[in-house]
C-alpha cells in the first residue's frame, strides 16, 4: 500500500479552497474536480512509473557467530537495478533492520539517502550482546520514492536468520592478528626470557662465580676438568585445567554482563593462547557437583571444543537453591496475579515483622516487580489495590516523635510505591497495650474503617 508524501498532501489540500468558493460561485466546483482529478491522475502515474520490488536487493553482512559483551558490526548493502538500463535517476529510500530486540544498538538500524544504478548505497551499525544463545534477525524493511516525489512505496524483504552468540571472539581475533604483526606488546604481553626459572633442561656453560653450586653438573665437570653448570628453562607443553565456577553466585550482573560472563570470555582467550603455545588445555565447568568436563588436549580441534562447551556453560544453582528459587517463583506469580493483597502486620521493634520482610524480599524480583529504565526505577505491579491492617501497641500516628519511631507504615508504603502499586491503604488499631478503655476504642474505630473500606470496594464494583 503506498503511502502519500507532504507534496501530495498539500496538493490534494490546494482543491479545497475551490470546493469552499463552490458554495458562492457553483461553476467552481467543476474546476475543483477537474483540479483533484489532475492530481489523481498524477499520482497514478507516478505509482506506474515507480520503480517495483524487483529492482532491489538488499544485503545484511554479519558474523554467524556474534561475540559476548563486545561491539559486533552490522553491515546493511541497497543496490538498485532499474528495467531500464539508461536510467540513472537516483531514488530516495529509507531500510530499516530488525535486529535482536534483547541487544543493545549503537548508530541505528537502518540507513536513508539515495541509490543509483551506479552508487549502490550501504551502512552499518554495532550489537552488543548482553547474553549468550540462540536470537533471531527479522526482516528488512524498504520504502522508497516515486520519481514525483507524490508517493512512497514500501515492502518487506524476506532476510529473518538465527543468529548465536558466543563468548568474545573478537578478542580472540585480536590477539591473533597482533601475535602475526608480532605487535603483542601493544596489549602488555612481551616475552621474557627467565633463565635458571622452571626445570627443564635448556644448556650447559661454564660456571659462574653468582651460580648456585647445586646446579653444577657434575658428569660435565668430570669430562671438561672445570666447573660446568646446568640451566633450565619454563617447562613448555603443559597441561593447563581451567575450572570455572558456574554457581548461582555467578549469575550477580557487573555492568550489563554476569560474573560468569567475564570467566567464560577470560577462559576462552586463555585457552586459545594456551593452545597457540603448545600446552594441554583441559575444562571443568562445575556449581556443587561437575557440569561439563573436557579432557585436556591440543590443537585447534579442542580449543573449538572448549569454545562450544563454554558456550553452553550455564549457571547451575543447588539443590538447595533450587528449591528456594521454586518458593520465590511461586510467591511472586501468586503476588502478581492478584488484584486485590490483604496483608495484617503488628509492630515488631518500630517495624515489620522478620517473617513479612522475607516474604517481600522475595517479591522483590527484577524483571518481575521492578526494572531500572533511563530515568531509574519502574515499578511493574501496578494496578493492584493493598490494604494493610496494623496494629500496635503504642501511638504512633497521631505525633511528630512518634511517626518518626514508626517504620513500619513508611516502609510498606514505599516498597509498595516500588514496585509500581499506589492504592495502599492503611487501617490502624493503636495503643492496643495502653489499657481495656483504650484498646475496646482501637479496634471498634478499626472495625469502623474495615467496614468503610468492603462497603466502598462494593460500591466501586
Amino acid at each position: 500500500m503506498p503511502l502519500l508524501t507532504r507534496r501530495a498532501l498539500i496538493l490534494l489540500l490546494a482543491g479545497v479552497p475551490l470546493l469552499l468558493l463552490s458554495q458562492f460561485a457553483p461553476t467552481a466546483i467543476f474546476f475543483a474536480f477537474a483540479y483533484i482529478g489532475l492530481v489523481l491522475a498524477a499520482l497514478i502515474a507516478d505509482y506506474l512509473r515507480a520503480p517495483s520490488r524487483a529492482a532491489f536487493t538488499i544485503e545484511r553482512a554479519n558474523d554467524p557467530k556474534l561475540s559476548l559483551g563486545a561491539d559486533n558490526l552490522i553491515a546493511l548493502t541497497l543496490r538498485y537495478r532499474p528495467p531500464n538500463p539508461a536510467d540513472l535517476a537516483p531514488v530516495a529510500y529509507q531500510l530499516r533492520d530488525e535486529p535482536p530486540f534483547q541487544f543493545a544498538q549503537h548508530g541505528g538500524a537502518g540507513m536513508d539517502g539515495e541509490v543509483s544504478r551506479r552508487q549502490p548505497a550501504s551502512a552499518s551499525y554495532y550489537l552488543h550482546p548482553y547474553r549468550r544463545g540462540d536470537y533471531h534477525f527479522g526482516d528488512l524493511n524498504l520504502r522508497w520514492r516515486t520519481p514525483l516525489g507524490l508517493l512512497e512505496r514500501q515492502a518487506t524483504y524476506a532476510a529473518a536468520a538465527p543468529v548465536k552468540v558466543y563468548p568474545n571472539l573478537l578478542e580472540v581475533r585480536k590477539y591473533e592478528l597482533l601475535a602475526r604483526k608480532d605487535q603483542l606488546y601493544e596489549v602488555g604481553l612481551k616475552n621474557v626470557r627467565q633463565l635458571g626459572v622452571g626445570s627443564e633442561f635448556e644448556r650447559l656453560r661454564e660456571y659462574n662465580n653468582s651460580d648456585d653450586y647445586r646446579r653444577i653438573y657434575w658428569p660435565a665437570t668430570a669430562r671438561a676438568r672445570r666447573p660446568i653448570s646446568m640451566d633450565y628453562q619454563v617447562e613448555r607443553s603443559q597441561t593447563i585445567f581451567i575450572a570455572l565456577d558456574a554457581g548461582r553466585l555467578m549469575t550477580s550482573p557487573t555492568a550489563n554482563l554476569t560474573k560468569l560472563d567475564y570467566a567464560v570470555n577470560a577462559s576462552l582467550l586463555l585457552a586459545y593462547i594456551a593452545s597457540t603455545k603448545g600446552d594441554r588445555v583441559g575444562l571443568l565447568g562445575f556449581s556443587d557437583q561437575v557440569i561439563s568436563y573436557i579432557a585436556a588436549g591440543r590443537g585447534r580441534k579442542q580449543f573449538l571444543t572448549i569454545l562450544d562447551s563454554l558456550y553452553n556453560l550455564q549457571a547451575q544453582p543447588t539443590e538447595a537453591q533450587a528449591r528456594e528459587n521454586a518458593v520465590s517463583e511461586k510467591l511472586v506469580s501468586q503476588f502478581l496475579a492478584s488484584d486485590v493483597i490483604v496483608i495484617g502486620v503488628p509492630l515488631y521493634n518500630f517495624t515489620v515483622p522478620t517473617q513479612l520482610k522475607a516474604w517481600i524480599d522475595r517479591l522483590a524480583q527484577p524483571g518481575r516487580t521492578f526494572k531500572y529504565g533511563e530515568k531509574g526505577p519502574v515499578g511493574l505491579a501496578g494496578g493492584k489495590k493493598v490494604f494493610v491492617l496494623i496494629s500496635r501497641g503504642g501511638v504512633y500516628s497521631t505525633t511528630e516523635g512518634g511517626q518518626a519511631l514508626e517504620h513500619q507504615e513508611s516502609y510498606l508504603k514505599a516498597i509498595f510505591g516500588f514496585f509500581g502499586i499506589t492504592d495502599v491503604k492503611f487501617v490502624r488499631a493503636e495503643g492496643l497495650a495502653m489499657g481495656d478503655a483504650v484498646k475496646a476504642v482501637a479496634i471498634a474505630t478499626a472495625q469502623k474503617q474495615i467496614e468503610e473500606a468492603v462497603q466502598g470496594e462494593a460500591l466501586a464494583a
